[in-house]
């Protein structure tokens, strides 16, 4: 059983939850759709329920397992298209003064 959450209608987060699968949507900003939407959990048992057993789909989508396998296999290419540039005696764009944000495993 997942957490149950409640999330701003947002275009990136619209990408990861479902609203009434594995979360709530709220407006932007607006403490009554906010309020409104803890009520509604506090106050119907079923969609609670149903909200808890959803969000594990969510995290087996977008978990960090997930996004680490993903940013590897972006690496894996960016470093497969340098190699090729190099082959061909071209010179691929210089990834100077990047820095990663986190360590991989």
């Amino acid at each position: 059983m997942g957490l149950v959450v409640i999330v701003s209608r947002l275009a990136s987060v619209q990408e990861l939850v479902t609203d009434g699968q594995d979360g709530l949507f709220v407006e932007p900003g607006s403490v009554d759709s906010l309020v409104e939407a803890i009520v509604r959990l506090c106050s119907d048992d079923a969609l609670f329920r149903r909200l808890r057993t959803g969000t594990p789909r969510t995290g087996e989508l977008y978990g960090s397992d997930r996004a680490a396998a993903m940013l590897d296999d972006i690496c894996g290419r960016a470093a497969a298209c340098t190699d090729a540039a190099a082959q061909r005696g071209q010179r691929a764009r210089s990834l100077d003064g990047w820095r990663p944000i986190f360590k991989l495993r």
